[in-house]
């Protein structure tokens, strides 16, 4: 029953000598439903009960919004609402009768099927959860470009950080977005929960968990709890994975862009916008909630430092590029930390820094320093030692190297270990004449002493090769006299 028939049904128990109360219960309508009836007469009750449906002032918007739902059947229907006022101004209804009226729409539309989770609480200032996902947008010549993200959430005041890039994560992207994270918050949470993701965990059994050592290191640097989600266990963390479809369907989904740099920079916006709406469990802003959450939480440290091992050939990794280590920490565990524009290196044990570089934001190119790959251990005189031993009769040796320090003040250790180098590789060359001949130059130099070591080399060859020439000559030019005269006797013999 409803309208007018409860109108009358009303009077009629009203003038048999009901109670409202008793009126209420027989109908299964509030008392204040019947005392309002009460109250008015016939004529007000056919006017306002009996009344014709007016079409709705959204339904010049019908045709649009049906075509929005079913291009994005998981665009937020509030995320609509903004969109819709923008295009067209300010609306001719409140959001709420839009509400209404786009789910009546939408509800018309094949939605995809919903997953629940169950409600945890959380303590401020323990765990943040982590996720990763991918999205295909569109851009504005057309195309489509596929986004892969990762989503950064506190548990407690639901606080979020998205990282965006166009390539599928590795490890050390994982690293960075991580970085990234903590530098847009400025704080550090005890524990962050993931998936079992090979960026995280290499594998698992019966909960025993390998991870992925590189990561592990990351986390262990910063005193950070990795914690890994059971296989197929969504509710482990269910808070973030909700808003990876906020990624989606609330900022990704219905938008389009020039580049990656454009979604970068409209994420920001977008990342204060809901961090400033009241969260709808919550009933508070996450960033009102994040002021009560970064009391327990510890500040992120810009400059914290990490442990890399020295490969092979002396060089680390650092932000996808390769930096050059001292010979002997070769294969080795360094200490590695930033501070501003410079990568420091430092010795595990004694904590001492043993190497520096600016740092390159040139991708995948090697910044080597010569020096690194030089054995410092023994002293210019231990050189001059070594260098003398080779010239045992010759005085002249000291007096070479004393004017070839003197002459290269600011690296005599690299003049003499040139020297020794050119006299390992030709050691067949006559040395005497080289000493000499170096005596004789006003600004005394390996490279000059290199230069005269090459002449050298060349009258060596040229003396070699006309030596070798006059022995064919000779052996191939006999004179008369040198010929076997055996074949005469057997001549004159037989006559």
């Amino acid at each position: 029953m409803k309208g007018v028939q409860v109108y009358h049904a009303i009077r009629v128990l009203r003038e048999n000598g009901k109670s409202i109360r008793e009126i209420a219960e027989q109908l299964s309508i509030s008392k204040t439903t019947v005392m309002g009836y009460l109250q008015k007469d016939i004529e007000t009750v056919e006017k306002t009960l009996m009344k014709v449906n007016r079409t709705s002032k959204l339904e010049i918007y019908r045709e649009e919004i049906s075509k929005h739902l079913t291009k994005f059947p998981n665009m937020r229907l509030s995320k609509l609402y903004r969109k819709l006022s923008k295009q067209h101004g300010k609306l001719p209804v409140k959001q709420r009768a839009f509400f209404n009226f786009s789910k009546k729409i939408k509800n018309n539309l094949i939605q995809p099927t919903k997953r629940y989770y169950r409600v945890v609480n959380y303590e401020p200032g323990n765990q943040m959860q982590v996720d990763p996902g991918e999205y295909n947008i569109y851009l504005s010549d057309k195309s489509k470009l596929k986004i892969y993200f990762c989503v950064f959430s506190y548990c407690y005041s639901r606080m979020k950080y998205v990282h965006f890039q166009t390539r599928p994560y590795k490890t050390q992207d994982f690293i960075q977005a991580h970085k990234d994270c903590f530098e847009y918050f400025g704080y550090i949470p005890e524990t962050m929960v993931y998936d079992q993701t090979k960026l995280v965990v290499i594998k698992e059994i019966y909960r025993e968990v390998t991870y992925n050592n590189k990561f592990f290191q990351f986390m262990n640097n910063l005193t950070i709890s990795p914690y890994v989600c059971e296989g197929y266990d969504p509710e482990s963390k269910g808070l973030v994975e909700r808003q990876v479809q906020e990624v989606k369907y609330d900022f990704l989904d219905g938008e389009v862009f020039t580049s990656l740099s454009e979604v970068k920079l409209k994420s920001k916006s977008w990342l204060e916008e809901v961090n400033n709406r009241i969260h709808s469990t919550l009933r508070e802003r996450p960033i009102v909630m994040f002021k009560e959450e970064e009391k327990l939480l510890r500040r992120y440290n810009l400059n914290i430092a990490e442990t890399r091992k020295v490969d092979k050939t002396g060089l680390i990794s650092w932000n996808g590029n390769k930096y050059s280590v001292p010979y002997i920490y070769q294969q080795k565990i360094v200490i590695v930390k930033e501070n501003e524009d410079t990568l420091e290196i430092i010795d595990k044990n004694s904590r001492k820094k043993v190497a520096s570089h600016r740092i390159s934001r040139e991708r995948t190119k090697p910044i080597i320093s010569q020096c690194h790959y030089i054995d410092y251990s023994k002293t210019i005189n231990n050189i001059k030692e070594d260098i003398c031993s080779l010239f045992p009769n010759n005085d002249k040796i000291i007096l070479l190297l004393n004017l070839l320090i003197a002459h290269n003040h600011r690296n005599p250790r690299e003049q003499l270990l040139a020297f020794l180098k050119m006299y390992n590789k030709n050691k067949y060359l006559n040395w005497s004449n080289i000493i000499s001949k170096a005596l004789e130059l006003e600004d005394i130099k390996a490279t000059k002493i290199e230069s005269i070591v090459k002449e050298e080399v060349r009258s060596n060859k040229l003396s070699t090769s006309y030596q070798n020439q006059i022995s064919e000559v000779i052996e191939t030019k006999k004179s008369v006299i040198q010929r076997d005269l055996s074949i005469y006797n057997k001549v004159v013999k037989n006559d």
